[in-house]
């Protein structure tokens, strides 16, 4: 065999050379390589983007869901706090000769009342979804945790005293901590003022001023309880909140920001539908900048109430579900109602193409909101229910 010496001073053989020099990869060789790795890289590029996807869906889920569970809190809270400082309805008070003999300023009132479907329209395709959406109104003392002891202060006024704790824990001690405008806050116009004297007799006047300086608070009609005294009375400011569902159309609201891009996020599908607390004045009128948005993209709201049907004095109970339209003793016997049953929902803002919408059976629970039927998919939907005791309203048996 032929040799060839190299440079590097060994010996090859001049085929091994030439077999070395014509070693690599073939055109089909390539060509699988290249079709492997695009299969392998889309195949990474899809896994991440469904990760990705996945992610951002339940970080929207995760979000409604906190915002759920915290409008749950603030309603259930507000809910229980009803009929507190005041009356569980002002009509079975009358009735029962408990009142100084008239009607509060703005008539009758209870410590809660229930609007059966009122803000449905407002929900985003309610019927195709098979939701709705109930209001009701509260009244109590929302303004401070306490009640106040007063004095008569001559003509339609009185003077708190201040030496009553109540009125230190709210306010501080004069001389040394005192907040007279926090006084002149709570006392505002326009709140009614309960008085219960010491005879056992309400009365419901209108505020018409307060003086942070000398504790004075001033109402409308003056006091009209006969032979009852002023002396020793034990008062409290009454506020009226209301919860409903409105959008950008609602003329009593200041929230604008919300809706600035109402056109456009109606055909996107991002149609929202909001749940504020807002204050009302005595003839039930929203008071404009006194709203708070609680809960945005609402998918559903749902009262129902646990009543004593019971009207025999010294009687067991009877308990009784009223809900919806048949709501008798909600109605027309406020005082009756032991709890509210609260059923509420929030979505996400946009649907999920990749969750397709199917419609809800009777009784079947809420997990699907389509908000636009021309868009694929369905927005997500979270749930919460709560039963909330009403601890400050009596039973009134005339």
């Amino acid at each position: 065999m032929r040799r060839r010496r190299f440079r590097t001073g060994r010996w090859a053989s001049a085929p091994l050379v030439a077999a070395r020099r014509q070693a690599g990869f073939t055109l089909i060789e390539m060509m699988v390589a290249l079709t492997a790795g695009l299969i392998a890289i889309g195949a990474i590029y899809s896994i991440t983007a469904a990760s990705s996807r996945h992610f951002h869906e339940q970080q929207r889920i995760s979000q409604t869901q906190m915002a759920l569970r915290m409008a749950m809190g603030r309603l259930t809270r507000d809910i229980a706090r009803a009929g507190f400082g005041g009356s569980p309805s002002t009509q079975a008070e009358m009735n029962a000769g408990m009142t100084c003999g008239r009607p509060p300023a703005g008539g009758h009132f209870a410590a809660v009342t229930f609007f059966d479907d009122r803000d449905t329209a407002v929900l985003p395709n309610a019927a195709v979804n098979g939701v709705q959406a109930d209001r009701i109104r509260l009244v109590g003392n929302y303004v401070t945790p306490e009640l106040y002891r007063a004095m008569p202060g001559g003509g339609n006024s009185i003077v708190i005293q201040t030496q009553w704790q109540a009125f230190r824990r709210s306010f501080g001690v004069p001389g040394v901590n005192y907040d007279p405008d926090a006084f002149e806050e709570v006392f505002r116009e326009g709140r009614t003022l309960h008085i219960q004297t010491i005879g056992g007799q309400h009365f419901y006047p209108r505020i018409t001023g307060a003086t942070g300086a000398t504790q004075t608070v001033t109402f409308t009609p003056g006091f009209l309880c006969g032979g009852e005294q002023l002396n020793m009375a034990m008062v409290a400011p009454l506020s009226r909140l209301e919860y409903r569902v409105v959008n950008g159309a609602d003329p009593d609201t200041n929230l604008g920001t919300l809706f600035q891009n109402a056109a456009v996020d109606n055909r996107r599908g991002l149609t929202n539908a909001v749940l504020i607390r807002q204050e009302l004045d005595e003839n039930n009128n929203p008071i404009r900048n006194t709203e708070q948005v609680v809960l945005e993209y609402v998918a559903n709201v749902d009262y129902a109430f646990i009543v004593d049907t019971q009207i025999v004095p010294g009687s067991q109970p009877t308990f009784a579900l009223e809900r919806g339209g048949a709501t008798p003793n909600v109605t027309n016997n406020p005082h009756r109602i032991r709890s509210v049953l609260v059923d509420l929902a929030a979505r996400t803002a946009d649907h999920d193409p990749s969750f397709p919408f199917v419609a809800r059976a009777p009784g079947a629970p809420l997990m699907r909101y389509q908000v636009d039927p021309a868009l694929r998919g369905a927005a997500r939907v979270r749930s919460m229910r709560s039963e909330v005791q009403l601890r400050n309203i009596r039973v009134i048996r005339p």
